[in-house]
């Protein structure tokens, strides 16, 4: 799932590395902070870099090198989004 497919020269790209997005919207529009190399660690440490880039966002203080260079990007509904209030 980590890759990216090339319509124009008709060829799928796999990524080595997985750099992890994080959609979050704010007062100042959508940013995406990037966990760097996120395959090469545990959960507990993606929760933890994750949980700093948002306080830094929301600081104002996150640097422009962690908004760039996501292979593979989430996000959340949030609680409810035009009635939709989960996905199955």
């Amino acid at each position: 799932m980590n890759g990216h497919y090339d319509e124009a020269n008709g060829i799928a790209r796999r990524y080595g590395a997985v750099n992890l997005g994080i959609a979050t919207q704010t007062d100042r529009g959508l940013f995406v902070p990037v966990v760097k190399h996120a395959e090469a660690m545990d959960f507990g440490r993606q929760q933890q870099k994750c949980r700093e880039y948002l306080g830094r966002l929301e600081m104002e203080l996150l640097r422009l090198t962690t908004l760039n260079g996501s292979t593979f990007t989430i996000t959340s509904l949030g609680e409810k989004m035009g009635g939709l209030e989960r996905l199955r």
